[in-house]
């Protein structure tokens, strides 16, 4: 046991001798800064009393400089005596925090900004002074490796032969770089005390990590916490009571939608206010001023970058509200389609009940540059729907397969498929033929049959052809006429026109091709005589 004493005694005595020998250093120190600032004192008032005696300016100039650079040295030495002696603080530092300052409109608009400011110098005044002071440490360095240099050569300059005046200013410029060296040296053990002091200062300061993440939860952490749910807080019970509004006036006549819009937007507004108010509410009951400005910094930053929006946002406003250019239940062409405005909200909704989905979802700032009109119930909304078969002005034929509200897919016939753009599409004019359709052929016979050319042949050929369609298209068919066109070079040419339902669209091809053929059928019947194109030539 008396073994184990004995070396934790030996243990800690290095360190005991240290803290005794940083004392004395101290000491020490405190007795050469004391010293110091008596003959820089004693200097100063030898300097005042010069400078009442010169009598040039240049003079003058000289010792007020000389003067100013002593004054410095002793504010130095004394903030350096008090550090020292209360282990990092001084006065100057207590009083500039109590100081109030007069602020300008300026100023005081900037206001704001310094529980912030307090904060990151707080943060970071520390490392400040180890830089500065590490920084005067160097420049000491530097300095003493100068002053050493030069007076190595001048220890080595030779006394021999110089004039007794000579050797007079020798030596004083040699005193005078001995001075210069014993301060440099002076103020480099200050400066390293000084640091020591900080770091030992910050070694007792440090904190662990969990100390720290505590610091934080118990603190500022959870003023933060506070101050969110305080505002979530207000703004879910304000929506609360929004929807218990909404439930008191539902059912009531649609006359008051306008004013019903305008006290939602007025109510989301001020639950947004009042959320604000809460979470700054929360700041200043914890006392928190640097949170406190970061908010109003931060609600400021938001105004001052929307404030070239502003415009824009009342126009979306005006929308939002039902009072623009576009309102609700009317008709605007968005993306060169046609739509219905369903509901006006961030998100609008549109419907066509043509395109895939029939709903379109759009921004509200989509609508700002666009009209809406009233509209009859009996317009199109497009000129064809899907499972409906059109005819495309660049002759081609097919069923409709997909609208949206970028491209049009068209099954052609034997199934091949094709894709328009909305633009594209609407510019081959494409006919419906789901919606009814005609068709019209030519069908000539010779001239032998001139005589019964205008009564018995068109009769019989109406007859024949009516009887073939009903039989294939049933009531798909709607009716036929077949009239004298004209007569030709080589035929007499009759017009057939047959039409049909929407139901007959899926074999509109075929039904050219039925008209030629039933036509050619009762001709044979019938003995008609087909003509073919012939060239006569007569001789004189």
């Amino acid at each position: 046991m008396l073994r184990f004493l004995l070396i934790l005694f030996v243990l800690c005595l290095p360190s005991a001798s240290l803290a005794q020998s940083d004392d004395q250093n101290r000491l020490l120190k405190l007795n050469d800064i004391h010293q110091d600032l008596s003959l820089r004192q004693q200097r100063l008032i030898q300097q005042e009393q010069a400078l009442k005696q010169a009598k040039t300016d240049k003079r003058k100039a000289q010792l007020r400089a000389q003067l100013d650079d002593t004054q410095k040295h002793i504010l130095e030495q004394e903030k350096a005596f008090e550090l020292i002696v209360t282990g990092g603080e001084t006065l100057a530092r207590l009083e500039g925090d109590g100081e109030k300052k007069k602020f300008d409109w300026q100023s005081e608009l900037l206001e704001i900004v310094q529980p912030i400011m307090s904060e990151l110098r707080k943060m970071t005044e520390q490392q400040r002074m180890r830089d500065t002071l590490s920084k005067r440490i160097l420049f000491h360095q530097e300095r003493i490796a100068v002053v050493q240099k030069a007076l190595e050569h001048l220890n080595k300059g030779r006394m021999k032969g110089l004039s007794t005046g000579t050797q007079t200013r020798f030596k004083q410029v040699a005193q005078a770089w001995q001075v210069q060296l014993k301060t440099h040296t002076h103020l480099l053990e200050v400066d390293r005390v000084q640091l020591s002091n900080l770091e030992q200062a910050a070694a007792k300061k440090e904190k662990s990590v969990g100390e720290k993440l505590h610091e934080f939860l118990m603190g500022r952490g959870l003023t933060l916490a506070l101050a969110l749910g305080a505002a979530l807080t207000v703004y879910l019970v304000m929506r609360l009571l929004r929807s218990l509004l909404r439930l008191c006036i539902r059912g009531r006549s649609q006359h008051k939608l306008k004013i019903q819009r305008v006290m939602a937007f007025s109510y989301q507004s001020i639950a947004v206010l009042f959320s604000i108010i809460a979470m700054f509410y929360i700041f200043n009951l914890r006392g928190d001023r640097a949170m406190q400005a970061v908010a109003i910094l931060v609600v400021v930053a938001v105004i001052w970058v929307l404030r070239t929006s502003i415009p824009r946002y009342v126009e979306e406003v005006r929308l939002l509200l039902n009072f623009g250019e576009v309102r609700e239940g009317e008709r605007i062409l968005y993306k060169n389609l046609p739509w219905e405005v369903a509901s006006l909200n961030l998100y609008t909704t549109l419907r066509n009940p043509c395109i895939q989905g029939e709903t379109l979802l759009v921004p509200l700032s989509a609508l700002l540059n666009l009209r809406s009109r009233l509209y009859d119930e009996d317009e199109a909304w497009f000129p064809c729907a899907m499972g409906e078969y059109v005819l495309l002005k660049d002759g081609l034929y097919g069923e409709v397969i997909q609208i949206t509200d970028e491209q049009v897919r068209v099954r052609l016939e034997g199934g091949a498929e094709k894709r328009y753009g909305i633009t594209p599409f609407l510019a081959t004019n494409p006919v419906n033929l789901s919606k009814g359709f005609g068709v019209e052929t030519r069908f000539g016979v010779d001239y032998q049959h001139l005589t019964t050319s205008t009564t018995d042949i068109p009769r019989q050929l109406a007859q024949s052809v009516r009887q073939g369609l009903q039989a294939r298209y049933g009531e798909a068919f709607l009716d036929l006429s077949v009239h004298f066109d004209r007569a030709a070079d080589s035929s007499l040419d009759y017009r057939i026109f047959a039409q049909f339902t929407g139901q007959a669209a899926q074999y509109y091809p075929h039904t050219y091709r039925d008209l030629q053929q039933l036509a050619v059928e009762r001709a044979i019947e019938q003995g008609w005589k087909i003509p073919y194109t012939q060239l006569v030539i007569h001789q004189a």
